[in-house]
């Protein structure tokens, strides 16, 4: 088994030592977005409370001007308190809850949605360690070579032509090597940023995991179960159900309680106060509205989940496929000759350079296939997972 071989199987077999959980930790805890996120929900909380609150007293008072021919004076004062129909404050209380748990699901599928741009980004940097791990080698060999080649140049052995070939292919290693290095570095910038500013503590060189799903079932019972988005949409129907029931309890009267005061200084009059607000014109149409949007909620749900669960079951197959593909190209590339005997060859006199060049560049671009497939099977299993993070 050749070299690049032996180092893919071990590299993509291999479990990451590194802890990342700890940085999903560390950007739940430092991101400056769902910081944001939750003082927002926190104002949009308190706001539900005060909605559910009495109106404000209200305080009223007259004075007539004194008449000219008794110069009595005449005063009124009156202090009233509106409210609703008692029921719908009950009502009320409970669909605040249930918008409550609707913004912490809010929050949670943030959360996710951070947590799985952080994973993607980790997914990509090993990609590139590997990819720059495997361009360091190819760069040593590349030097080795123009070294060969210019003690061969000043025995007179080769032409000046080849020995320029030769360092042409080195330096556009050290090229490719220096363009992996950077967006290396660009990575752990945005890494940084989703962790609030504060510097990565560790570079993964592994995957998390392998590439194996489970099975597509236990996948969708899972994602039924766990997905915070399709949690969001039942949440939506249960609370479209609840602005129903509030909006025809709305239209009962609502009620104004008092106490008046009034008449003139020598003879005045005191007593309860009461009041009624009838909502007469808008609440057959404020019911309709209401059952227009509980519908909505209801088909949106419906049309999400089908299009979740043919998502997933296009996906799944594609994932599984391009891992058939995957292992296939290990056990060919396995059987091929490797970099270490075209070397040799080329050294021994058997390859021209432009042979040896013709048949490194074919078992590189299958070597950089393959990094490149476990790379997209990794993005693929981490699309499939998300709901899990």
């Amino acid at each position: 088994m050749n070299f690049i071989v032996l180092m893919l199987l071990c590299i993509s077999g291999a479990f990451a030592e590194e802890d990342w959980s700890k940085l999903y930790s560390d950007i739940e805890e430092n991101n400056l977005e769902l910081q944001s996120l939750e003082q927002r929900i926190k104002a949009e909380v308190l706001d539900l409370k005060l909605e559910n609150q009495f109106d404000n007293i209200q305080l009223d008072g007259l004075y007539l001007l004194p008449m000219q021919e008794s110069g009595t004076k005449y005063t009124e004062f009156q202090i009233s308190q509106e409210v609703d129909f008692p029921l719908l404050y009950q009502f009320r209380k409970e669909h605040r809850l249930l918008t409550e748990k609707k913004l912490s699901q809010v929050y949670e599928s943030k959360r996710k949605d951070i947590l799985w741009e952080a994973e993607q980004h980790l997914i990509e940097l090993v990609y590139l360690h590997k990819k720059i791990d495997i361009e360091k080698e190819r760069n040593h060999r590349a030097k080795q070579n123009v070294l060969h080649f210019e003690q061969l140049w000043e025995l007179g052995s080769i032409d000046k032509l080849s020995l320029n070939k030769a360092k042409l292919v080195w330096l556009h290693e050290q090229f490719l090597l220096e363009e992996l290095t950077v967006e290396r570095e660009h990575l752990m910038v945005m890494l940084q940023e989703l962790q609030g500013g504060k510097k990565l503590n560790f570079s993964p060189f592994e995957y998390a995991s392998e590439i194996i799903l489970p099975t597509l079932d236990a996948i969708w019972t899972s994602k039924k179960e766990e997905d915070v988005h399709l949690q969001i949409l039942a949440e939506n129907v249960i609370i479209a159900k609840q602005e129903l029931r509030v909006s025809k309890l709305e239209r009962y009267p609502n009620m104004r309680l008092g106490y008046n005061v009034q008449g003139v200084s020598e003879n005045r009059s005191s007593g309860l106060y009461f009041g009624m607000e009838i909502p007469f014109w808008r609440s057959r149409d404020t019911i309709l509205v209401s059952t227009f949007k509980l519908k909505q909620e209801e088909l949106l749900e419906e049309e999400i989940l089908l299009h979740e669960e043919l998502f997933l079951d296009v996906h799944y197959g594609d994932h599984q496929m391009l891992a058939e593909k995957y292992d296939e190209y290990l056990r060919i590339l396995d059987q091929l000759v490797g970099e270490e005997l075209l070397d040799e060859s080329l050294r021994q006199g058997e390859l021209s350079f432009v042979e040896y060049y013709q048949e490194l560049s074919f078992y590189r671009e299958a070597i950089d296939h393959v990094l490149e497939m476990e790379w997209k099977l990794q993005q693929s299993k981490s699309e499939l997972l998300k709901h899990q993070l």
